[in-house]
């Protein structure tokens, strides 16, 4: 494992193929103190890599970009098994949440989903609501899930949401070794985490 004497409050992990404006956008959402968090980027053999200096430049942030450059692409699942991979191999962050491209979070989605987790240590996963928005027509809705473990049922959690500690990425990881064709989180969600781990859902709004 790597050590390091900085510890951020967490690890925004967000996989990446061939849409950068969609990145911008997103990157520009993220609200948080860029010296407490850290913007790992897994680019999924995209046509053309992505550089850290121009995407703070375009996306107007003094974000912590880092960039795991794939060779070939993989598909979303095996990038985001090789970005938790990376992640396993470091010790100075306190949890990882995630992000897809072209997502807008909420202003205080982070400093939410922080605040909650240090405040509630027997919570590990903590997911948020999330409004779908069509384009096209300007339609929208609000995708609301129970708030309590007891109401949460398998396959209703928006992964995109999610914010968990990093001390349950090791199941993660285990899901990336078997080779399961699925996200990784996404699995560890549905599945249910094994043991002490439990899962809350916090009514916060995101947007699609």
């Amino acid at each position: 494992m790597k050590k390091s004497s900085r510890s951020f409050d967490f690890l925004l992990l967000i996989p990446f193929f061939n849409n950068r404006e969609g990145l911008v956008q997103s990157l520009r959402t993220v609200d948080y103190d860029p010296g407490k968090c850290a913007v790992p980027i897994i680019d999924d053999g995209s046509s053309e890599p992505l550089n850290a200096d121009a995407l703070l430049r375009e996306a107007n942030t003094a974000l912590n970009i880092e960039i795991i450059r794939l060779s070939v692409n993989q598909g979303i699942a095996n990038a985001l098994n090789e970005g938790l991979d990376f992640l396993a191999k470091r010790d100075d962050y306190n949890y990882i949440a995630r992000l897809d491209c072209g997502d807008i979070c909420s202003k205080h989605r982070f400093v939410e989903q922080v605040k909650y987790l240090d405040a509630h240590p027997g919570i590990d996963l903590l997911g948020s609501w999330c409004t779908f928005e069509d384009p096209g027509t300007g339609s929208s809705y609000l995708y609301k899930t129970p708030v309590q473990p007891d109401g949460i049922t398998r396959g209703m959690e928006i992964i995109a949401g999610l914010c968990f500690r990093r001390r349950i990425l090791s199941v993660s990881v285990l899901y990336a070794k078997l080779k399961i064709k699925i996200s990784p989180m996404n699995r560890l969600f549905t599945t249910g985490i094994p043991g002490k781990y439990s899962v809350i859902k916090k009514p916060r709004e995101e947007k699609v």
